[in-house]
């Protein structure tokens, strides 16, 4: 699927993402950088019932202020992965707030943060407030090693087969 399950702690986290598949909630996914957040989402959505539809990732540090951008994040479908929430620009976080408060079916967020949980529901307790019990946490590499092993043949496998397919 993309992220390992040799540590007991990815296991639980595969279990994690395998429950939160078939809801059709926002959910704020946890992790210090490189642990894998990203991956996670594109599971997530992979394995659901909207995989047929887009998935746009926005990292909302670079992410533009334009009216276009915002208005197709607010009046589409699809699936939306919104990395460094913890840095939204209040401009989209009026927007994320209205899209976490609709009754109306829109496009589902996943919300990437950097920050520990705790962290997070202290820097924004509105936001985690609306999220529920939506949660995926993903321990950093530090407490599983035996996943690094695997990882450095995941990254050898794609970017040999990249390089290869190239001819050079």
């Amino acid at each position: 699927l993309g992220l390992t399950d040799i540590s007991l702690a990815m296991k639980v986290v595969l279990k994690n993402i395998k429950n939160l598949t078939n809801k059709n909630s926002p959910i704020l996914i946890c992790g210090p950088v490189g642990s894998g957040k990203k991956t996670a989402a594109n599971i997530i959505h992979k394995l659901s019932s909207r995989s047929h539809e887009e998935i746009v990732q926005l990292n909302v540090r670079v992410f533009g202020q334009s009216e276009k951008e915002i208005f197709r994040l607010t009046n589409g479908r699809g699936t939306y992965y919104l990395q460094n929430i913890e840095d939204l620009p209040s401009i989209l976080r009026s927007k994320v707030l209205e899209l976490l408060n609709s009754p109306v079916e829109g496009p589902r967020l996943f919300l990437g943060t950097s920050l520990s949980l705790e962290a997070f529901k202290e820097r924004d307790p509105e936001i985690f407030k609306l999220i529920g019990e939506n949660i995926l946490t993903i321990p950093p590499l530090s407490q599983r090693r035996e996943d690094i092993e695997p990882i450095i043949q995941q990254f050898i496998g794609k970017y040999s087969s990249i390089h290869n397919s190239k001819g050079t």
